[in-house]
């Protein structure tokens, strides 16, 4: 049920380490972790 979310996060957090942004992205982790 989740898998195409995750699927969609992980896309996400790439583009956002890509751009730089190393705060967003262990924010995204973050949530990751809780949902998993």
């Amino acid at each position: 049920m989740f898998k195409w979310q995750l699927q969609l996060s992980y896309q996400k957090l790439i583009e956002i380490i890509k751009a730089g942004n190393k705060t967003e992205a262990q924010h995204l982790i973050a949530k990751m972790d809780i949902v998993e």
